[in-house]
């Protein structure tokens, strides 16, 4: 009787004890989403109903339930750390995406995208907010927190254009994703340069690089059409 009396009360000490209660949620890492949601949404995870009785014990705050749900509630989140501070404090550490592109379809609608092609928000057109667009059409029932674009193609657009920005000296406003063989880099000068993704793209605009450094090259570029780097020939067209 002892020890059942003992479990007992150990048992409705760390289920009801006010000591124990999730009173305090503390957030680092938000800088775009709206901390006081998120605290709400861990508060309410925190809420128990134990035998018609609602408890908030820290004890029995699910971390792995608790970081699933968030991150399906909050798809512009990358990553949730959470942690229990006793004696009443749940502490969530989060890492935000970053917008690195957004994707155009061919309806106008802009999505939003992270390093690994996962939609995360919603844009309009007077919002763009000059982020690297591709025009690409991803599925038509997309929702949030699912894949836009392939990452492996996305992952080469940005390795295109950083060493193009980079080595080139020539600037990228947007690309467009023609097919699995082809894609429409536009410079910010008015002519294209075309990519085959399935090449070593590395190759491709180190063609462009010694290209760029002609001198004839800069004569040209003011009445350029395109410069296609798919073949092992680079062919410049002119207006």
């Amino acid at each position: 009787m002892l020890f059942l009396m003992a479990f007992l009360g150990g048992i409705f000490f760390a289920c009801f004890s006010p000591w124990l209660q999730v009173a305090n949620v503390e957030v680092a890492g938000a800088q775009k989403i709206n901390s006081d949601d998120f605290v709400k949404k861990i508060q309410d995870t925190a809420q128990k109903q134990l035998a018609f009785f609602p408890t908030k014990s820290i004890l029995l705050f699910n971390i792995n339930a608790a970081r699933e749900e968030l991150l399906k509630e909050f798809p512009q989140l990358a990553d949730i750390k959470i942690e229990r501070q006793f004696p009443s404090t749940i502490y969530a550490a989060i890492v935000e995406r970053s917008p690195p592109a957004v994707i155009k379809n061919e309806k106008g609608d802009y999505y939003i995208v992270d390093d690994n092609g996962i939609f995360f928000k919603t844009l309009s057109e007077t919002d763009n907010n000059n982020l690297f667009e591709i025009n690409y059409n991803p599925p038509s029932d997309l929702r949030l927190g699912q894949s836009a674009i392939n990452k492996d193609i996305l992952q080469k657009i940005l390795r295109a254009k950083n060493s193009i920005e980079t080595n080139a000296n020539i600037y990228l406003k947007s690309a467009e994703v023609i097919n699995e063989q082809r894609i429409n880099l536009n410079t910010n000068e008015g002519w294209q340069i075309f990519i085959n993704p399935q090449k070593d793209i590395d190759w491709q605009t180190t063609k462009l690089q010694a290209v760029a450094g002609d001198s004839l090259f800069q004569i040209q570029r003011q009445n350029l059409l395109y410069v296609d780097l798919r073949f092992t020939k680079v062919y410049v067209k002119q207006r």
